[in-house]
């Protein structure tokens, strides 16, 4: 959670109108009230803002399960079960 928050308000320095945006909707849902849960569901910018600060600088870079039953990867390639596999991410900036 830590670094999520560090990279969002790191990328709302770099990007003062979706500061702008972000901090003008915080002010029209909440006023001058204390944040609380039934704001969250009202905060569609501040939403999006995460969700694609998430999708830049994801928490993780790599992901390993072992499968569990047989997973086809391609019509001709197929894992069979105890396989571990390894997911990466792509960073889209």
């Amino acid at each position: 959670m830590s670094s999520l928050l560090s990279y969002a308000f790191g990328a709302l320095a770099f990007y003062p109108n979706v500061q702008k945006r972000v901090f003008d909707e915080i002010q029209a849902v909440c006023g001058d009230e204390p944040f609380d849960k039934s704001h969250a569901d009202r905060l569609r910018e501040t939403e999006a803002w995460l969700l694609e600060s998430l999708r830049v600088w994801p928490p993780f870079s790599v992901l390993t399960r072992r499968l569990k039953q047989n997973w086809t990867i391609q019509d001709n390639v197929t894992l069979p079960p105890g396989v571990c596999s390894s997911h990466l991410f792509c960073l889209n900036e």
